[in-house]
């Protein structure tokens, strides 16, 4: 008798925010000019248990207004229970551009799992010619207070290596509710820590940030050969 074996997962994120650019902000009288900025980016997260590997797709990545949309897919290895994930990540925007890349994601938890280390880094090299290398880190620590709400700081680092675009790093508080087993959201309010005396980018920027995760689980029936 043959069975068919095989168990994979699917999760839905939807990721929003939007910043807030004021300028001029310090130094000057009068209330500063403020400019908004949306971002959406849903993603498809499929996995593969038995054989550790993990794919995600994010088919529209937009910042508007009038800026670019964004085509984003990785392939990834998974280690260590989870706890350590590797990916190769492409870029594809509307304007031509490509990148390709690397992403390192590492999680771990102390103090009886009350406590959640994470951090990913994000290195993108250019392969059009318009377009510049770039690399992003992330960085999250937070603290459980309910087996369904955590407490912590969250962290975007962006480190461009050419002088045309300024780094920036923004910090912030964010909550974490877990309404069950398949469903969880995120906010985060962030502002921006400056990265050198020039960068106003910088210095006149705030980042709200919310995410939700919807997730199941599909497992094939064992069918008997015939």
């Amino acid at each position: 008798m043959t069975r068919i074996r095989w168990k994979s997962g699917l999760l839905l994120t939807l990721i929003t925010g939007c910043f807030l650019l004021a300028e001029p902000l310090f130094g000057q009288t009068g209330l500063p000019s403020v400019r908004i900025l949306n971002f959406v980016s849903p993603e498809v997260q499929y996995s593969l248990s038995k054989a550790n590997w993990e794919f995600r797709y994010r088919p529209l990545q937009i910042l508007y207004p009038a800026q670019s949309i964004q085509f984003h897919l990785m392939a990834g290895k998974v280690f260590a229970r989870g706890s350590l994930k590797i990916f190769n990540y492409n870029i594809l925007d509307s304007q031509g551009q490509f990148w390709t890349g690397i992403r390192l994601d590492q999680s771990s938890w102390a103090l009886k799992r009350k406590v959640l280390f994470h951090w990913q880094i994000r290195y993108f090299y250019p392969l059009t010619k318009t377009n510049l290398p770039y690399a992003q880190l992330i960085e999250l620590v937070t603290w459980k207070i309910h087996p369904q709400f955590s407490n912590g700081i969250f962290g975007i680092t962006n480190l461009n290596f050419t002088p045309q675009r300024k780094n920036s790093w923004f910090l912030g508080p964010c909550s974490i509710w877990k309404l069950d087993e398949n469903l969880s959201a995120m906010v985060s309010f962030n502002y921006s820590v400056p990265l050198g005396s020039q960068n106003k980018w910088s210095t006149h920027t705030w980042f709200f940030f919310w995410r939700f995760i919807w997730k199941f689980s599909m497992q094939a029936k064992e069918i008997p050969e015939k």
